[in-house]
């Protein structure tokens, strides 16, 4: 699984967000330009900025100044260059033009000033494309950081310096959910796309995008994930078992890769269906180990995954209700091996069988999260038929 790159932003808004993405990729890079902190420790994302995986940080700084940035953004000066050369051009990207787009928040779309090449922002600044937030962030309280831009200027620079630094690190775009849906061009990493996809678009309608295992999954972590106790250091631990992932992925996009809406609602309608068939399952799976225990053991319960040979010999070895010695169903203690020998028959196969399911689930990496903290919300099925646990019980 290659590394992702966060855009477009410097800070991790969303901290479950954050987490999500490093239960499936190795690490999350961040567009930060050189002598620049971000609040990590506001935003609780510290831990993750000083915790590796593979000799790099979780979440860690791209090379915004590689040699392909550079030349990728001299590239994109020598357009715009010869575009602000056209009064037309310049008028529906300057400061008025960006007001009518005004985002809900009120900041609009503001560029850190040292991400981007001097030639870029002189440019800029000499066709009045580019002017003083009147609204400063609050990492910038000054407002001597950032440059306010037009949208699709903002997004034709970003996205020249994230494919240029996606290419570098050898990672994939990413977005959180807050931010706007990534341009194909971008997702493609298609560099020589870009400005005229923001700056020239032709119209064209496009078939809605194909879901993935990778989308499923940011679906599940979204409605049915309590991620609020997991650690950096468990999502490392987590991490090595990177075919457990994968057969999860696969799975997962199995399940949803007919789906393919342009209406959000419907679109997240079948997105949850999946993914509460793939929750059910996983529940049903997961509650059959334990089943088994009950059957052998009467009314106690055992986790799955316990000692099932301990627990018999427990059971068997237990103080006699009548007479000398223990019993297991009237057999003396002088009977017990006799009996372990019996029940060992019988149950051996079913046990290994049900343990190697479990083992080579593609459902496992769910179990995993389990264990490191993660609730799961199982939700009530909403299609399909699964088998009642006493129905899988009898296939074994």
């Amino acid at each position: 699984m290659r590394p992702v790159l966060y855009y477009p932003y410097i800070r991790i808004r969303n901290l479950n967000w954050l987490k999500g993405t490093l239960l499936i990729y190795p690490n999350v890079y961040r567009m930060v330009p050189d002598d620049f902190s971000p609040w990590d420790d506001r935003d609780g994302t510290l831990e993750f900025a000083q915790t590796s995986r593979g000799g790099e940080a979780l979440l860690a700084r791209a090379e915004i100044g590689s040699p392909r940035s550079v030349d990728a953004q001299s590239i994109l000066a020598e357009k715009l260059k010869k575009d602000i050369e056209d009064p037309e051009f310049c008028r529906r990207y300057n400061q008025t033009t960006a007001r009518q787009l005004q985002l809900h928040d009120g900041y609009g779309v503001q560029l850190h000033k040292y991400k981007i090449s001097k030639d870029i922002r002189g440019i800029l600044e000499s066709a009045q494309l580019s002017w003083k937030p009147h609204k400063y962030e609050p990492d910038d309280p000054t407002g001597d950081l950032y440059i306010e831009v037009h949208e699709h200027i903002g997004e034709a620079i970003m996205s020249t310096i994230a494919i240029a630094c996606a290419d570098y690190h050898g990672a994939n775009v990413v977005a959180e959910p807050r931010a706007e849906k990534l341009h194909r061009c971008l997702v493609e990493k298609k560099l020589d796309e870009i400005y005229d996809a923001w700056l020239h678009p032709k119209r064209q309608l496009q078939a809605p995008a194909q879901q993935t295992g990778e989308s499923a999954f940011e679906f599940m972590i979204e409605f049915s994930c309590d991620l609020s106790a997991l650690r950096a250091c468990d999502i490392v631990e987590l991490g090595d078992d990177r075919e457990a992932i994968k057969a999860l992925l696969e799975y997962l996009n199995k399940q949803v890769s007919e789906i393919s809406m342009d209406s959000r609602p419907q679109l997240e309608r079948s997105m949850k269906d999946a993914i509460s068939g793939a929750l059910n399952q996983w529940e049903s799976d997961r509650k059959l180990l334990s089943n088994v225990g009950k059957k052998l053991l009467g009314a106690g319960s055992i986790k799955p995954g316990a000692d099932f040979f301990k627990k018999i010999y427990e059971k068997a070895s237990a103080p006699a209700m009548a007479g000398g010695g223990a019993i297991i169903g009237g057999l003396t203690s002088a009977g017990i091996m006799g009996a372990l020998g019996g029940i060992a028959i019988g149950v051996v196969p079913t046990v290994l069988a049900v343990r190697e399911k479990q083992k080579t689930s593609p459902l496992r990496y769910l179990t995993a999260m389990t264990r490191a903290g993660i609730k799961l919300n199982v939700p009530l099925q909403i299609k399909g038929h699964y088998d009642s646990d006493e129905a899988a019980l009898q296939r074994w």
